[in-house]
């Protein structure tokens, strides 16, 4: 998406956007996703609610302000980045939800209009502020708002104390929390609101709602917009603190610009939500699978090269044993314009397991019928690892993505008493994989790890990754150790390397001489 006031991972980029957005620039550039037609929406949303989208985590649900297509200004949201839930033996990332667009128009109800979060950073701290401490805060949201809806616009940041005179209004869900709606609000006077609420902090304003109960109404995040301007956001108060008769305390946005435009320049907010995959040297060492029958071939999972004529992976199929007849063939040499193919012949699950489990081992060595083309540069052997890869460093799941692309993508070794409240009967040496906590948690394990993927640790094969079917990506995936198997993958090679079959072949036609 092509808009202007992108924030990037480049600082200085991201600063000038942040500049852009605090002077009022509106969003430019077309959406890709989700595309509307422009002109026949304005014609149905009103002015209210622009720039204002529903804001919910756990049982929270309120509003926030559009700041830019990734940022929403809040008066509080916890940081969600490391935190779970449990539900019975899965462990759930908690993700926040945010819903853009006009809620009056059906726009919530539609998934490209509901924008999950995990990052958040508040003035006060990580702990929710007591009324007496500043509430605001910064949500950074997993993918870019939709700029196709008239209502996603940005409303411009006051820049100096606001005039008491100009018309003040605050948008708010309604009661029922089907539609926006905005309150016609007076700005009262600091020393005024100070005598009614002696805890005021000093970057404080205060407003009177003109027809509502603003205890009843008002959850807090509530954006103060007074001539166009977003000028306060309102506080949370406890049923218990709140006065119907009092004012509402919010916090000044113009004591606070500074803040902002610190806050989303630092690198925790910028990289947000966290690139897990991305293109890998490792392709030269995987092959992709397929098995191919009645002229259809069906993407099988990934396969390690361990020798010219051999490959490892979670699970094969024997073409000759299989009823329905067919053939395995792996593709090699993926990165290049010019894949090649082989197909194998034999394939040797451990313990002769023909259709594993997930507390099974799931290992397996391919044997191709030809040798494949090794020329270090498209395609490699990876060599078994002679000590074990575990023991520090950065891991990697090398694997093919939905487009044939090779890719690595970050995966976290899960301590083996963390792994078995999930899975309470992991075989021995599985390897417990998932990716980090702080994702985005939107997307999992079984999206990004393919079946029979290789797991890389400070660049050795350390595993294989067992099967995605039923897959559950709130709890890990299993590995199998390569290093601790070494023993079994190395003697099943020795009797089907092609060059102990060519030896073997030799000596046969030396005795008949």
């Amino acid at each position: 998406m092509a808009i202007k006031t992108s924030l990037t991972t480049n600082p200085k980029a991201a600063a000038d956007g942040m500049l852009m957005i605090l002077t009022g620039l509106k969003f430019h550039g077309v959406s890709t996703q989700c595309r509307l037609i422009d002109e026949l929406l304005s014609k149905k949303l009103k002015d209210r609610g622009k720039g204002v989208v529903k804001v919910t985590w756990s049982d929270y649900s309120g509003v926030g302000t559009i700041l830019s297509e990734h940022v929403i200004l809040v008066h509080y949201a916890p940081d969600l980045t490391n935190a779970f839930e449990n539900d019975k033996l899965r462990k759930v990332k908690k993700v926040g939800t945010i819903f853009c667009g006009s809620p009056a128009e059906g726009d919530y109800k539609k998934s490209c209009n509901q924008i999950r979060w995990r990052k958040a950073i508040n003035f006060a701290g990580d702990k929710e502020p007591a009324n007496n401490r500043p509430q605001i805060a910064l949500i950074k949201l997993n993918r870019e708002i939709d700029p196709a809806f008239t209502i996603n616009k940005l409303i411009p940041l006051t820049k100096g104390d606001h005039q008491e005179s100009k018309e003040c209004v605050v948008v708010s869900l309604s009661k029922d929390k089907n539609k926006l709606v905005e309150i016609e609000a007076t700005v009262v006077g600091y020393d005024e609101c100070k005598n009614k609420a002696p805890a005021l902090y000093q970057n404080a304003t205060c407003v009177t709602l003109s027809s509502v109960n603003h205890c009843e109404r008002l959850y807090g995040g509530e954006p103060l917009i007074c001539g166009g301007k977003l000028t306060g956001v309102i506080s949370s108060l406890s049923k218990a603190d709140c006065k119907s008769d009092g004012p509402r305390i919010c916090a000044k946005i113009s004591k606070f610009r500074s803040w902002i435009q610190n806050t989303v320049k630092q690198p925790q907010f910028l990289r947000y939500p966290r690139k897990l995959s991305s293109p890998t040297d490792f392709h030269k060492n995987i092959a992709y699978l397929s098995w191919e029958l009645n002229g259809k071939s069906i993407f099988s999972g990934v396969s390690v090269i361990i020798a010219k004529n051999i490959l490892l992976t979670n699970h094969g199929e024997n073409p000759n044993e299989k009823e329905e007849g067919g053939e395995g063939s792996a593709v090699y040499g993926i990165n290049g314009r010019s894949p090649k193919q082989e197909y194998w012949n034999k394939a040797i699950n451990y313990e002769n397991i023909s259709n594993p489990k997930r507390e099974n081992v799931q290992l397996a060595l391919l044997v191709l019928e030809n040798l494949i083309d090794v020329d270090n540069i498209q395609t490699a052997v990876m060599p078994l690892p002679r000590v074990d890869p575990l023991q520090e460093g950065m891991c990697v799941v090398v694997g093919i993505n939905s487009e044939r692309v090779p890719t690595q993508t970050i995966a976290n070794i899960v301590p083996e008493d963390e792994c078995k409240k999930q899975i309470p009967t992991p075989y021995g040496n599985a390897i417990c994989i998932d990716i980090p906590p702080d994702s985005a948690g939107v997307r999992t394990h079984c999206d990004l790890f393919s079946t029979g993927a290789a797991l890389i640790c400070n660049d050795m094969l350390a595993g294989v990754v067992s099967s995605s079917d039923d897959c559950d990506g709130a709890i890990p995936r299993l590995a199998a150790n390569v290093y601790k198997y070494r023993a079994w993958i190395k003697s099943t090679m020795e009797t089907y390397s092609f060059s102990n079959r060519f030896a073997k072949n030799k000596s046969a036609n030396n005795s008949t001489d």
